[in-house]
């Protein structure tokens, strides 16, 4: 029996999911708002120049790494509101794998941004070893997880009318 539960979540799950991904957009909330940030930063076109403001390496916390550093470029860049139009500033921080491009990177200098047009906050450095930001719409615990929430809520709701209305064993 609780396979079946199990079943008819998963079910109502892969309803809401391909729902959401019609109605959402439909409604005027752009696939940047609802899918992970990396998704959207891999496909985003829009590139620009940027300026470096600022280089540091703090010490990482891990303990299994004692002594090892982080590597991070503040970065500012212009692009326009996705709702008004008018350009405006954006700032960013990338996270540098690659100590060789970090100490070479130089304050003021130029370096390409590509952003999500519709969510500008999806933004990195586009330079390999550099990559998607980590800043506020691009963090793993951005906006998108509400989706996520939605569509549990949803599969559910949807598994418990399954459960109602889907075919009935007799006991």
């Amino acid at each position: 029996m609780t396979l079946r539960r199990v079943g008819r979540f998963f079910i109502g799950l892969v309803i809401a999911i391909v729902l959401l991904g019609i109605v959402l957009p439909l409604i005027g909330i752009p696939k940047s708002h609802f899918l992970p940030p990396s998704w959207i930063y891999k496909k985003a076109e829009k590139v620009t120049a940027g300026r470096m403001v600022k280089t540091y390496s703090p010490v990482t916390n891990d303990p299994f790494k004692v002594g090892e550093h982080l590597y991070f470029i503040d970065y500012v860049f212009q692009a326009p509101d996705p709702k008004t139009g008018v350009k405006q500033a954006y700032n960013g921080t990338v996270r540098i794998a690659d100590k060789g491009l970090y100490t070479s990177a130089k304050v003021d200098q130029r370096v390409p941004i590509r952003y999500e047009k519709t969510y500008p906050w999806i933004n990195g450095v586009d330079v390999e070893n550099a990559g998607l930001g980590c800043g506020e719409g691009s963090n793993i615990l951005s906006g998108w997880l509400i989706w996520v929430l939605v569509s549990f809520v949803l599969a559910y709701i949807f598994g418990q009318i399954l459960g109602k209305y889907g075919v009935q064993e007799d006991y």
